[in-house]
């Protein structure tokens, strides 16, 4: 059970996302300020008020380098900033955030609200899977939240793991399921037993209270073929191709709150065809069929493709726009028999092009610490525009499931680059950041195929078309 409940995990990259364009808010609060002014809002564009902006990389870089926003969240540029600098942020209830190589000009930086696991639940049942005959089919119920592009690319399985899992008894063991799979009245037998499974129940949880746009799919995989496949001693991402996607229901909901799902408002049948380019051997090539929704974006199939091979992808028929989002990763044995995935990971979301040969940017290293200072290693990739790096520090809590390992991260510091860098040196500013579990330092490269795209900060997800990842946990 714990398998297939990890494949869900992989396939859908989800979390609780937002509609938003911060692009279009940047553009907007920039035409608003004075030439010497610079504005800090947070991910829905309100001034953050009393942040702490530290311009250079130690509170003594030159006189007047640390400031304070007013009510507007506004500070003044001051008259002894003459080069580019980094700009670093602290708020309280924020994640920290430091800017490189800015110039002293009129600009808009945004901080991210400092959140830990989320608690505002809505649950429900999902309904409209009929009467169920024994078929040798596991039939289930998946409910997950729209997401944006930007979710999507900063891909944290802490975030959409449900915080809770619900405990189901077969054949008198218990097992646990993810509280966002739902599994409809069926019985199936194995071997000579009649096993039973009733889990009706759907909980998901998002960290304010508020309207969702969500998803209930209807999915179904081959319960015997399944277990042997297990036994034999494949990993989750190697039977992924076995989950079958067949109906889905949009819905708008309300959490905190109760609302019962429909799983059967439309069939999931059209199909597009994708080719798997080269990949580096040991990692595999996943590719999502996502359609769009009022800008977010939904999963409708997943499959796990080798080096060259083409596949067809089921689509929705209410979609406005074929995204495709692929991804080359690959799943690791730990010691004890349980899993992970690789944290070096190459996505790319696109617009779907039927039988086109997908490209992505190659594997990194993992990030260093040198001192002061986090060494990165570029991809070397001249055929994509440079969009920027990205690097955060986490603090990870590691928690054991049955075969597989659940991560619960929450980001303490990111840092924006326009550039591609090869190694960052860390401002010294205010106290130490807390790392209470484990810490981690993660990078990302983005980039685009249109040499016209320049973006900064956290609107770089927004027009990002390909990213490149690793982490390093110390």
């Amino acid at each position: 059970m714990k398998k297939w409940y990890a494949f869900v995990l992989l396939v859908f990259l989800a979390a609780c996302a937002e509609n938003k364009n911060i692009s279009n808010q940047l553009q907007g609060q920039k035409s608003l300020l004075a030439p010497n002014e610079i504005r800090i809002i947070d991910e829905k564009g309100n001034p953050v008020t009393g942040a702490t902006v530290q311009v250079g990389y130690t509170a003594e870089a030159f006189p007047n380098n640390v400031l304070t926003t007013d009510q507007n969240g506004i500070m003044t540029i001051p008259n002894e900033w003459k080069n580019e600098e980094p700009v670093t942020i602290i708020a309280d209830n924020f994640i920290r955030a430091t800017y490189l190589h800015q110039k002293p000009e009129a600009n808009v930086f945004v901080v991210h609200t400092y959140r830990e696991q989320p608690t505002q639940e809505l649950k429900g049942i999902t309904t409209g899977f009929g009467e169920l005959k024994r078929d040798d089919k596991i039939d289930f119920g998946l409910v997950l939240p729209l997401m944006s592009k930007t979710t999507l690319f900063q891909f944290d399985m802490g975030l959409f793991i449900s915080p809770d899992s619900d405990i189901i008894e077969i054949m008198g063991r218990k097992m646990s399921v993810p509280s966002n799979v739902s599994l409809p009245d069926q019985t199936e037998r194995y071997l000579f037993f009649n096993i039973r499974f009733n889990k009706p129940q759907y909980r998901t949880y998002f960290h304010e209270a508020g309207e969702y746009e969500l998803i209930a799919a209807h999915g179904q995989f081959p319960f015997k073929k399944m277990i042997g496949e297990f036994e034999s001693g494949k990993g989750f991402t190697e039977v992924v191709n076995l989950f079958d996607f067949l109906e889905g229901g949009l819905h708008l909901a309300t959490a905190p709150g109760s609302s019962d799902l429909v799983i059967n408002d439309f069939k999931l049948q059209g199909k597009q065809t994708v080719k798997a380019p080269q990949i580096p051997e040991g990692f595999s090539y996943f590719a999502s069929s996502l359609q769009t929704q009022n800008n977010l974006m939904y999963p409708a199939d997943v499959k796990r493709l080798l080096s060259n091979e083409s596949i067809s992808l089921k689509m929705s028929p209410l979609s406005t726009e074929n995204m495709l989002l692929a991804a080359v990763a690959k799943e690791e044995k730990l010691e004890g028999g349980a899993t992970r995935l690789n944290p070096s990971m190459s996505i790319a979301i696109l617009p779907f092009v039927s039988g086109v040969t997908q490209t992505y940017l190659p594997l990194v290293a993992e990030p260093k610490v040198n001192g002061e200072n986090i060494v990165v290693t570029a991809p070397k990739a001249d055929s994509f525009n440079q969009l920027g790096t990205y690097l955060s520090l986490q603090d990870v809590k590691i928690e054991r499931l049955e075969t597989e390992y659940v991560e619960r991260v929450t980001k303490k510091w990111e840092i924006y680059s326009a550039n591609w860098e090869n190694e960052i040196r860390l401002p010294k500013v205010g106290s130490d950041v807390e790392i209470i579990n484990n810490l981690r330092w993660e990078s990302i490269f983005l980039a685009t195929k249109a040499s016209s795209v320049i973006a900064t900060g956290p609107e770089m997800f927004d027009v990002a078309e390909y990213i490149t990842r690793n982490a390093t946990n110390l």
